[in-house]
């Protein structure tokens, strides 16, 4: 483990905006308690697509997307200045979101 200080442009909480050296971008570190609940809310949209149940998978998604809108939103001031990522994923979500709702 190596120690480096990093900026920190929020508040401390389950996700904040840090910078790490040498990056020229902020990113959002997510708590591990909290990733593992994104990462159950994905494996159910998962499961199903693999069962073939569009509606399950439909709404799940549309709960994960508000989770994760609400994080960019939070921290958008953020996002705006960088590439984009966070913005073109959830343009992307939300036009397969439409197609299918």
């Amino acid at each position: 483990m190596e120690l480096i200080e990093a900026e920190l442009f929020t508040d401390p909480g389950n996700d904040v905006v840090v910078r790490l050296p040498p990056r020229r971008f902020p990113g959002v570190l997510i708590q591990g308690d909290s990733l593992s609940i994104i990462r159950g809310d994905v494996a159910e949209i998962v499961e199903a697509c693999a069962r073939g149940d569009v509606d399950d998978a439909h709404e799940a998604a549309t709960i994960l997307l508000a989770v994760v809108r609400t994080a960019a939103t939070v921290h958008g001031g953020f996002t705006a200045g960088t590439d984009g990522g966070w913005l073109i994923a959830l343009s992307a979500v939300e036009r397969c979101s439409s197609d299918y709702g």
